[in-house]
């Protein structure tokens, strides 16, 4: 809190007094508007959280439900979103995309489908599937995007759809590390918002509850394989 005057002004201790308690009832007032602030912004989140797990426990095919979830993570916690699975041969495949505009959308996928992910590349989802840590990259200038070994078509395709800051994180499996699920990747393309901790903090329990989905969508295809292998196994020894 600051004054100024267009001439001399001599602050006596009454106006010291009275503008100490301006200034501490300034503070106040500040820090009651953040903290109602957070309270809101809490409460959208657990609504937000709430929705997303109506809807990964809503359906076992873990296709439709993936792509569901990343419209609706865009636009409500980023621009856009992508979830990459990995199969079990290994590779690693897109499940979902979303952006908040339907051509960048489609542009997007076809640049995914023109450059696989590449197990050994330093950064992005092939560095967290390995190390199976989230990456935050807070802001990311343009010199950054020119420096980085991307193809001259994949950095077009990225400056088009635009890109200012980047989250990635694993989709963690109960069986550790050593298997993988796979990554989910949120994007900012434009305006002034970055990711801050608050987001991670989102972005982590959204994840958290995309690997429990994946894993039971998994675990119910299998037995239901089992079970048919058995149902096959029962007929074939009646038969004989």
């Amino acid at each position: 809190l600051g004054l100024r005057f267009a001439t001399p002004f001599v602050f006596d201790d009454a106006w010291r007094a009275l503008l100490a308690a301006a200034a501490g009832q300034c503070g106040q007032a500040l820090e009651r508007a953040r903290l109602l602030e957070a309270e809101r912004l809490a409460r959208s989140n657990l609504g937000f959280l709430l929705e997303a797990s109506r809807l990964l426990s809503s359906s076992l095919d873990v296709g439709t439900t993936l792509q569901t979830l990343t419209e609706l993570i865009v636009p409500r916690v980023a621009d856009w979103c992508g979830i990459e699975l990995v199969g079990d041969d290994g590779v690693v495949r897109l499940a979902g995309l979303a952006h908040k505009d339907p051509a960048h959308q489609q542009a997007l996928v076809e640049l995914r489908a023109a450059h696989p992910v590449e197990p050994d590349a330093p950064h992005g989802v092939a560095q967290v599937l390995r190390t199976q840590q989230a990456e935050l990259y807070r802001d990311i200038p343009d010199e950054m995007l020119a420096m980085s070994p991307s193809p001259p078509d994949y950095k077009a395709v990225i400056r088009r759809v635009g890109l200012r800051s980047s989250l990635v994180l694993p989709l963690s499996s109960s069986a550790g590390a050593e298997k993988p699920l796979g990554a989910i990747v949120f994007a900012l393309g434009e305006g002034v918002r970055r990711f801050t901790d608050a987001d991670v903090d989102l972005a982590k329990e959204i994840a958290a509850r995309a690997a429990t989905a994946i894993e039971n969508a998994r675990s119910h295809t299998e037995l239901q394989r089992a079970k048919n292998d058995l149902d096959s196994a029962l007929r074939s020894k009646d038969e004989f």
